[in-house]
């Protein structure tokens, strides 16, 4: 069955990954033979994630999440999530809090450590791909089937305002800093906006198919965009940072109109 996410783990010596058809497998990136198959017993997942201590999140199909141990493969007793299926799962910068995305059209913000619902973000009625969080967890930042990148106090769960518009589905967004955000959309571009200064920074193409994850680097210089099929691509910093300058350069000069 197609294999949907992989998450390292261990100081990247194992990995985690699903599968279409329900499966959770677990093994050393070195030892293809060590791979085992669990008996999770779950609907089809495409949103995991690693925490830092010691599991792995697992959003699936019918609107669950599932904490794994990896210290012993076990599974924890499933948490209703959503009312239908979660399409990614991403953690703060500190780790502490998580972002739920499903096709409900809904995104929820939990406490990490016992998976209590903090905040609830009813961003609309199509789904919601993606989110992260961004200024320094403070905002949260969704893009979405209706083709929009909104951007929410993650205090309040309130819209401060709709980034921009993006010209087909999107499906993926990544930190490229603290307060710059990458999009990756199924027409197979990548649309980057400044949450400092509110603002679309610069566009950049992919290879060429529909976009279906997006990831950064360690050095933060360069974004790897997967696709439907044409594969994997790598965007370097050059494609957006001189356009942030000129982005940011342009928010200062920016006046606003006098009153009458």
């Amino acid at each position: 069955a197609s294999a949907w996410k992989v998450v390292l783990i261990d100081k990247d010596q194992r990995a985690v990954a699903s599968d279409y058809s329900g499966g959770i497998h677990v093994g050393k990136l070195s030892d293809p033979a060590s791979w085992k198959k669990l008996d999770a017993k779950l609907r089809w997942s495409r949103a995991m994630v690693a925490t830092k201590d010691g599991r792995v999140l697992i959003g699936t199909e019918d609107g669950k999440i599932v904490a794994l141990k990896t210290d012993d493969s076990t599974l924890a007793p499933a948490v209703d999530a959503h009312k239908s299926g979660i399409f990614n799962l991403k953690l703060s910068s500190d780790g502490t809090k998580l972002l739920s995305t499903s096709g409900e059209g809904a995104v929820k913000i939990w406490n990490v450590a016992d998976l209590k619902v903090e905040k609830e973000i009813q961003v609309g009625t199509q789904a919601v791909w993606d989110a992260t969080f961004a200024e320094s967890n403070k905002s949260v930042v969704t893009v979405d089937a209706n083709r929009r990148v909104n951007l929410y106090s993650a205090e309040t769960g309130k819209l401060v305002m709709t980034l921009g518009l993006i010209s087909d589905w999107g499906t993926s967004i990544v930190n490229v800093s603290d307060d710059v955000v990458a999009v990756g959309s199924l027409n197979g571009k990548v649309t980057f906006f400044d949450v400092k200064t509110r603002l679309r920074v610069t566009e950049a193409a992919g290879p060429g198919s529909g976009i279906w994850s997006l990831a950064v680097c360690d050095d933060a210089k360069h974004i790897v965009v997967g696709t439907r099929s044409k594969g994997a691509s790598v965007i370097a910093a050059s494609a957006w940072e001189p356009s942030l300058a000129e982005t940011r350069q342009r928010s200062l000069e920016e006046q606003p109109p006098a009153p009458n």
